[in-house]
């Protein structure tokens, strides 16, 4: 792959997570095989080749289908039509389960169930900015502290 094949990214742009596909590599094989690390960085690439060519197969079936946004139909179509028949029922269940784990989860339901005044909102973000301003300045994270009292307006 040169590395700009993809439109204004350097091949350094565009990766996987290297902990991520060694950990991935791991529990798919045996505990007493070792994986070298230039084979790890040559599987990484082919994952990231073949992200590359079932993206642009969707986009060539969301063209098809007078789309603009590539749906998981799209990219389910594009699997076959790149002969991975074999992984669709797969692909398929895990997307199902992925629609049921996001329905599910607490960021699913906007502000359901927040059981905090809007003064404790505003300190606890106060808190927030506060620790997230001391790991930029000093490097490394503020110990927690409780949430700040609510300060009066000026």
């Amino acid at each position: 792959m040169d590395p700009m094949d993809i439109v204004g990214k350097s091949k350094e742009d565009v990766s996987l997570p290297k902990s991520t596909m060694t950990k991935i590599i791991k529990e798919m094989l045996p505990p007493d095989v070792r994986v070298a690390r230039d084979t790890q960085d040559l599987l990484v690439e082919c994952c990231v080749e073949f992200i590359n060519l079932l993206s642009s197969e969707s986009n060539d079936v969301c063209s098809r289908d007078d789309k603009k946004t590539i749906a998981p139909e799209h990219v389910i179509r594009a699997l076959q039509d790149l002969g991975f028949k074999e992984y669709v029922e797969e692909v398929y269940a895990a997307y199902e389960q992925h629609k049921l784990e996001t329905l599910d989860s607490p960021k699913a339901t906007k502000f359901t169930g927040i059981e905090m005044t809007e003064e404790e909102a505003v300190a606890e973000q106060q808190r927030m900015f506060a620790e997230a301003r001391a790991r930029m300045n000093n490097g490394a994270a503020k110990p927690k502290e409780p949430a700040l009292e609510p300060q009066e307006p000026v």
